[in-house]
This record gives structure tokens, sequence and C-alpha cells, in this order.
């Protein structure tokens, strides 16, 4: 094994001439002199990525901002996608475990469905659509985009455990009228976890409401528990075409305050 002599002797001859120093008559040497050699030995000895973390933001929260920035609706989508299904198994699993939930309850359940599942879902949104809305609004708003959808990869159904909340409040009684609020937060934050994981792994995703119209079909073709409420569809493929530009208004003195600083 080759070893890098000036790694290690480097940090000896700093130390011993640290030491002569302090314990010479060099020691006269100003202050400030003695100071600023100090500081360059210890910056020497210490390992380069604790400099690293000293001077810049983690390569994971680099990562983990540009998720944020790259996250957008993508409507256009394609089912010719390169990343595994254990792959995009473990990200929702991930997501599911670790979304926060009020008091910890973890009533989240979601619902992965790849390929033909995910055409048999937006059958069902299209046949349920079809008999509940009058033919000329399906064809002009419902149509088109329920077969964009379906040309897709994948779709997510985001749910909510009722008999899980109305244990939390039994548990809770003096909030019970805050902790469906709550709910909500805990199912949106489940979905922008979900949603920015994809967008790192290069998908492209929207979130889509077609509930509550499909909640019986979906319950009766997946045999889901009568309590689980539907709150959310993220769609999600290769994206197609051009990304949309986000847009943004101002934020400084509109949207965004601080104070104390």
């Amino acid at each position: 094994m080759e070893i890098n002599m000036s790694a290690v002797l480097g940090p000896i001859v700093l130390l011993s001439l640290s030491v002569f120093l302090i314990n010479s008559r060099l020691a006269i040497l100003p202050r400030y002199f003695r100071a600023t050699f100090t500081l360059v030995l210890i910056l020497y000895l210490l390992p380069p990525r604790a400099i690293d973390t000293m001077s810049s933001p983690s390569a994971s929260t680099l990562a983990l901002a540009e998720a944020f920035k790259n996250r957008r609706s993508t409507h256009t989508l394609s089912d010719d996608i390169t990343l595994p299904d254990a792959r995009i198994q473990e990200i929702i699993h991930d997501a599911v475990k670790h979304s926060p939930s009020p008091f910890n309850y973890q009533g989240s359940r979601v619902v992965l469905l790849l390929k033909a599942e995910h055409h048999k879902f937006w059958d069902i949104a299209r046949e349920v659509a079809q008999a509940k809305i009058p033919a000329q609004v399906f064809k002009e708003r419902y149509e088109a985009r329920i077969n964009m959808f379906r040309a897709a990869y994948g779709t997510v159904l985001f749910f909510a455990s009722g008999s899980k909340l109305k244990d939390l409040q039994t548990q809770y009684p003096l909030l019970v009228d805050h902790l469906p609020q709550w709910e909500e937060h805990m199912s949106g934050m489940l979905q922008y976890a979900v949603w920015n994981m994809l967008t790192s792994e290069g998908l492209g995703c929207n979130l889509q409401h077609y509930n509550p119209m499909v909640n019986t079909r979906v319950a009766e073709e997946w045999k889901l528990p009568a309590d689980w409420s539907l709150k959310a569809q993220m769609v999600f493929g290769k994206p197609v075409g051009e990304l949309r530009e986000k847009t943004f208004e101002p934020v400084e003195g509109t949207r965004f305050f601080v104070h104390g600083v």
C-alpha cells in the first residue's frame, strides 16, 4: 500500500513548530501572529469534509433545494420511463413511513397503480365522469385530459384513514374540530414529499382530484377499507416536450416577512 508521506509528516511538522513557538523565546512574537498560526494549524488538521461543511451547504441540502425548484405540474407524460418499479415503490414507501402526522397517528394510506392498473383507474374515471357530467362538458373539459393522464406510467392514490382519525379525536376531545384540518395537512405533506422525490428521479408529475366521484368504484375495484377517504391522485411518467416555466409573484414584502433580525 502506497503511503502519502506528506500527508503524514505535514501535521507532525506543524504541530512541532507550534509547540516550539509556544515554549521557546519566539513566544515573544506578537500575539496576533501566534493566533493566526494556530488557526492555520487547526484548519490544516481538520478533515476536508469538516471544512466544506463550515463553508457551504451539504450536497444533500443542495439536492433537496434543487428538487423543490424543479418540481412543477407536468401534464404531458408518457409511460417510457427507465426508473425501476422497485425504486418507485421504495420512494413511496419511505415517504409514507417518514412523513409527519398529528401526534404521530400515521393515518396516511397510499395505493400505487402501475401500468395496466394505472390504465384501469383512468378508465374508471372516464366511465364515472361520462355518467355524471353533461356530455358537452365532458367532451370539452374532461375527455382529452383523462386520455392524457392515462398515457402516463402510474398513479399514486392518497387516502386518509377515517377510523384512525376517530381514534385520535376520542383521545383528544378538545381538538375534535381541529383534527380534520390537520389530517389534510398530513396528506398534503405526504403528497409534496412524493412529488419532490419522484421529481428528483427525473419523472414528471401532476396532482388531480377526481374524488369524490370515483370513490365508490375505486374502493370496490381495489377492495379498500370503507373508512379510507380518497384525497388526491398523483399521475407520473416521463415528461414530454418543453417543461412549462414556473412564474412567481413577489415574495419579499408580500408573501414572506422577517422580524427580529
